[in-house]
């Protein structure tokens, strides 16, 4: 068993090794002696993790046009992600997605593609990056944090990007000044954030999705991982937070437990009711955003992305002292409009006496100083951008 592990292994390297090497010159074979199907499509959402982000509500808008697009998805080896009629898949790393690439006229992705991806100046590549206002910082401004292997990643796909697509005045900034980039962005707002501006009613989609009562209203929990996996810091106590709810905003509450993809698979410490409920495996969070009354994270950037519907944003950081040590970030998180809670006892004093209009009126100023671009149009403005072309 033992040698038959240590042969396949082999196996599995070498087949890495020839793709690393072999890659590029095979696409650059393959585009210059077939084709480019102007009518092709490939998307990819973090390498493979299958139909969801940016590249979703493009998709989406894709597909209700009826615009008769070959559109392709890189999914991981073994993944059984659910598409809608109309998307077809290709296995992740395999000769046969680097030919799709190699013959599609535009690529759609929101990470970054691997070294031994080649790209033919008559293809197009929009880069839909995975985020809308930064708070951690990312790419150049975190390199010395960043692996080598990913920075030389990470300046060959700003090479090959043709075009990125911001949210907001600061976003635009940071393409510019730290993504190894210099090519075009436009200014369109932020595709997933497309369905704050829709009119859709989301809250009864995720509400027949869990089984609540629409008389109910919901918090969601989101915080981001930790660097060792740890799930320590997620110490709210629900139960009271529940009755701090209902104390202060009246009625009846749920909590929505949405723990990041990294420590999905812990979700089980916690203890789970029908007021406690397990949102992790929940496909699209951006629903979950337009659902739910109020959001509780810590550092992770989807507070800016729920404040786009000026509900509550409360940030409940447990480990900040300890977390700000290994992360840098773009501001002090003090100086965002959100209040922090350190504790549990801070975290209820906070939804005790919170002033609903005077976060609002923060929050707006907020949103003005970052310049934010979103209006509901994002995907559109993509969709017209791929005719174009």
């Amino acid at each position: 068993m033992l040698l038959f592990n240590a042969i396949k292994y082999r196996i599995i390297n070498w087949k890495d090794f020839l793709k690393r090497r072999l890659g590029p010159f095979y696409m650059f074979v393959l585009s210059h002696i077939l084709p480019l199907k102007n009518k092709k499509i490939v998307f990819n959402n973090f390498a493979g993790r299958g139909y969801g982000d940016n590249p979703k509500y493009v998709a989406n808008e894709i597909l209700s046009r009826n615009l008769g697009y070959d559109l392709v998805w890189i999914v991981r080896k073994g993944s059984s992600f659910v598409f809608p009629k109309g998307i077809r898949t290709v296995e992740l790393g395999s000769w046969r997605e680097m030919y799709e690439l190699a013959t599609a006229k535009c690529w759609i992705d929101n990470n970054r593609k691997a070294n031994y991806i080649y790209k033919n100046k008559r293809q197009c590549y929009i880069q839909l990056w995975h985020g809308f206002y930064p708070f951690k910082k990312i790419e150049k401004d975190a390199e010395n944090e960043l692996d080598k292997g990913y920075v030389v990643m990470a300046k060959h796909d700003g090479r090959m990007t043709d075009l990125m697509v911001s949210g907001c005045k600061s976003r635009t900034d940071l393409y510019r000044k730290s993504f190894w980039y210099s090519g075009e962005i436009k200014e369109w707002g932020t595709p997933r954030n497309d369905l704050f501006f829709n009119g859709n009613n989301y809250k009864s989609l995720v509400y027949e999705y869990f089984g609540i009562s629409s008389k109910v209203k919901t918090l969601l929990y989101a915080p981001t991982f930790r660097d060792d996996y740890s799930v320590d810091a997620y110490n709210i106590d629900f139960n009271r937070l529940l009755e701090s709810l209902c104390g202060r905003f009246g009625g009846e509450w749920c909590i929505f437990v949405r723990l990041h993809p990294a420590v999905r698979e812990k979700s089980g410490f916690l203890h789970y009711t029908d007021t406690i409920i397990d949102a992790s495996a929940y496909d699209d969070i951006q629903e979950l955003f337009a659902a739910t009354d109020i959001l509780i994270t810590d550092y992770s950037n989807c507070m800016s992305e729920f404040s786009l519907q000026l509900k509550p944003v409360i940030l409940y950081a447990s480990d900040l002292e300890a977390y700000s040590k290994g992360r840098s970030f773009y501001y002090d998180i003090h100086d965002l409009p959100y209040p922090i809670a350190e504790n549990n006892d801070d975290l209820n004093s906070i939804i005790a006496n919170f002033d609903i209009s005077l976060y609002r009126k923060e929050l707006e100023a907020f949103l003005k100083d970052i310049g934010s671009f979103e209006k509901g149009t994002a995907s559109k403005e993509v969709v017209d951008y791929i005719l174009s072309l």
